[in-house]
């Protein structure tokens, strides 16, 4: 588990570089072997033109690479979301002891 603090309450881009930060020095230590962060982002789905929300799960494991897992969704009623197909693809900026 990774937390940070700077005294204030940061922008998200802050948070996850911090975390990011975290688990890349934690996993050059070796004390990992996979790091993974779920984030709640716009994405345009495949096949669409428009971005959308979704959660994204990025998992990263250690010294080889990062993979993005997309699950779109928008509220049906207040508390209750519907979810679309999930899709990956793989990613560059958050493996955790890469370049």
């Amino acid at each position: 588990m990774v937390a940070g603090y700077t005294g204030t309450e940061p922008p998200a881009e802050e948070i996850l570089s911090l975390s990011q930060g975290g688990f890349r020095s934690q996993a050059s230590e070796s004390s990992i072997t996979a790091a993974g962060v779920c984030l709640d982002v716009r994405v345009v789905t495949p096949g669409a033109s428009e971005k959308t929300d979704a959660i994204c799960i990025r998992l990263a494991e250690a010294h080889r690479r990062t993979v993005e897992v997309y699950v779109p969704y928008r509220a049906k009623t207040v508390g209750e979301l519907e979810y679309d197909a999930a899709f990956a693809m793989e990613a560059t900026e958050f493996v955790p002891n890469g370049p």
